[in-house]
């Protein structure tokens, strides 16, 4: 998460011509305070820059309620119940 383009870099993409992006799902998804699936900081700021985004899709993981699901889900895997 540390290496993902700050708000100032994501103002600055757009402001260069860059409108759509296409950032893993984990860099999109975060849990909120009652540990639901809920948009990351880094999808809101992308969205106040103006820029438009395509998520990549989830790959089949098998079971995910294991809560030990690696990379693309190590935002949100605390939200994962079934």
């Amino acid at each position: 998460m540390a290496d993902l383009p700050s708000q100032a870099e994501l103002v600055k993409y757009k402001s260069q011509g860059i409108n759509i992006m296409a950032p893993p799902i984990f860099a999109l998804l975060s849990t909120d305070t009652s540990e639901r699936i809920a948009p990351s900081q880094y999808a809101r700021n992308a969205r106040s820059a103006g820029l438009d985004i395509i998520a990549w899709t989830l790959e089949r993981s098998g079971l995910l309620a294991d809560g030990d699901n690696g990379l693309y889900y190590q935002t949100f895997d605390s939200a994962i119940k079934t």
